[in-house]
């Protein structure tokens, strides 16, 4: 029969025959273990002598004969562990358990849920362990869709979650201004209606021929400046404070695109340059000569292409300033100035007295005084982010939609919005030239029209502050773009396809919008501020370098 054990620090009495030598023994454990040797029970604690997992409350015997504390990795259960290893909390602070594991409670398991002391498992349609939504988000799930809830960025598809912890349609919109300030109201009203300016609505019954079995869904705003600066600043983040537009583009190429575009793109904030050839016959559309020129048709006959190299500014304080990128435009003979006139006459970017130049893009007075040749804006930068972004290459949208996960829209999706293809060649009027597609039916362009509810006006020195026109602008004569309503601003701007559908805004009014036809060349879509003055660029207007007051984006996205 086994001897009691001793209580410790006392010796028990006992004989020879049943003690093993104890000389080189000094705790008083050990010593109870050497009087009462194999009949003693293990004490199971650790750090005490064992032969055995069995000797050890941990069911662990080390290597070094003694037992080990109970741990998380030890392959057996232990400790307050519900089952192998897992669950239960401290003192092991083991991992939760997976399904089919044991468990005592819902924190023991991975996914949240323990029925019967056995961990259940993801459950669809059922927000588990640590999704952030139903069946996505976290650690163990697919990212969340776009506007779904969120903690971290990794939580979504759109790699971008949002200051009110939902995921982005696109990282563009993480800021205020210009990223949630779409809609009705200013920002300051108490009335406003406001949402992302990311929100994109499914296009019904179109197809992408070059995203088959993709919904197909367009943005319901215009490009904000916000937006664009959020892009830029990213990029310069990412790239030791340079926005490297050209540079990301080329490491970063979307399905439609085309390279050559990235030559006049921007490199940097401050500076930059590209060089290019013009020819005549054209061979680069990208860089179209004279006879391009004339097959585009005529609106002024006075303006020539010269070919030969040109070199054009491309920082990003030229491509969203008031420089401009077609230094091959000549206009030889009287009324027109000088050369550059048919480039710059559209451009409505600057920012100079009595220019009343409407760019949207904010830089600051010093900024615009050197780089621009101007006084500076009049109005606040998360004024002006909040608007409409205009004076931007084309080449520089395409560029932003594809950061942002889409594209530029195209020219296909727009007609199949409207109803209708758009007449060619168009210029914002709508008579006598065909008439506009049917869900544009009704657009008026002439501030003053009694039915006239868009913002549009055929001159680059008129307003419709009956539409819109926000801040105040103190009677000042060198900036306009109180007149660049923020995408939503305009109730009556609305298209959609059924009835009852959510619309789209600014389709037909406020700024004219780049698309990109199915044969890569560049046009542009909808009525817009100054539609007549761009009658006479229709050149222009089909490379990426294209820039004015009266043109704006909106993105186009697949899923």
């Amino acid at each position: 029969m086994a001897r009691a054990r001793p209580a410790l620090g006392v010796v028990a009495a006992v004989t020879m025959t049943a003690c093993t030598t104890f000389d080189d023994l000094t705790a008083d454990e050990d010593l109870a273990d050497a009087a009462c040797g194999a009949d003693c029970p293990p004490s199971h604690q650790p750090g005490a002598r064992c032969a055995g997992p069995a000797d050890c409350d941990s069911a662990v015997c080390g290597p070094d004969g003694t037992c080990a504390a109970p741990t998380s990795s030890d392959g057996v259960k232990n400790g307050s562990e519900t089952d192998v290893d897992c669950g239960g909390g401290a003192p092991t602070n083991a991992p939760k358990c997976a399904a089919g594991k044991a468990c005592r409670e819902a924190t023991d398991c991975v996914w949240g849920y323990c029925t019967g002391n056995v961990c259940e498992g993801h459950k669809p349609g059922r927000k588990d362990g640590d999704q952030t939504d139903i069946d996505c988000g976290g650690t163990m799930s697919p990212a969340c869709d776009w506007e779904k809830d969120c903690l971290v960025d990794r939580d979504c598809t759109s790699k971008a979650c949002g200051a009110d912890k939902k995921c982005l349609t696109g990282p563009s919109c993480r800021p205020v201004h210009g990223g949630s300030t779409c809609g009705t109201g200013e920002f300051g009203d108490a009335g406003k209606s406001h949402e992302s300016c990311c929100r994109s609505l499914v296009v019904p019954g179109f197809t992408d021929p070059q995203q088959p079995g993709k919904a197909v869904y367009l943005d319901k705003y215009e490009i904000t400046a916000g937006r664009m600066r959020a892009f830029l600043e990213a990029l310069a983040a990412a790239n030791q404070g340079a926005p490297d537009v050209k540079g990301y583009m080329a490491k970063n190429r979307p399905s439609r695109w085309n390279p050559g575009w990235e030559n006049t793109l921007p490199s940097a904030q401050l500076s930059g340059n590209a060089t290019y050839t013009v020819a005549n016959p054209t061979v680069d559309l990208l860089y179209p000569g004279q006879d391009r020129y004339d097959a585009n048709g005529r609106a002024v006959t006075d303006w020539v292409v010269r070919s030969g190299a040109f070199t054009v500014e491309t920082a990003v304080v030229h491509a969203l300033g008031a420089s401009h990128f077609f230094p091959e435009y000549f206009a030889p003979t009287p009324p027109w100035p000088s050369a550059d006139y048919g480039a710059t006459h559209n451009l409505n970017c600057t920012n100079e007295a009595d220019s009343y130049g409407y760019s949207t893009y904010w830089f600051d007075k010093a900024t615009i005084e050197q780089y621009g040749g101007g006084v500076g804006k009049r109005f606040s930068k998360n004024d002006m982010d909040e608007k409409a972004l205009n004076c931007a290459p084309f080449g520089l949208f395409a560029a932003f939609c594809a950061w942002d996960g889409g594209q530029l829209m195209t020219a296909e999706v727009f007609d199949h919005v409207a109803g209708g293809p758009w007449p060619p060649n168009a210029g914002g009027i709508p008579a006598p030239l065909p008439a506009p597609p049917p869900r544009l039916a009704g657009a008026n362009t002439a501030c003053g029209e009694p039915a006239n509810t868009l913002n549009t006006f055929p001159d680059g020195t008129q307003s419709c502050p009956g539409v819109y026109y926000y801040p105040p602008d103190q009677g000042n004569n060198y900036d306009g773009s109180s007149r660049i309503a923020p995408p939503g601003r305009v109730p009556a701007d609305t298209v959609a396809i059924n009835a009852g559908d959510e619309p789209w805004m600014d389709l037909k009014g406020n700024l004219h919008e780049a698309v990109l036809k199915a044969d890569g060349i560049f046009d542009y879509r909808g009525y817009g501020v100054a539609w007549s003055s761009i009658q006479p660029h229709r050149n222009q207007i089909t490379t990426p370098r294209m820039k004015a007051g009266s043109f704006g984006a909106r993105c186009m996205r697949f899923k």
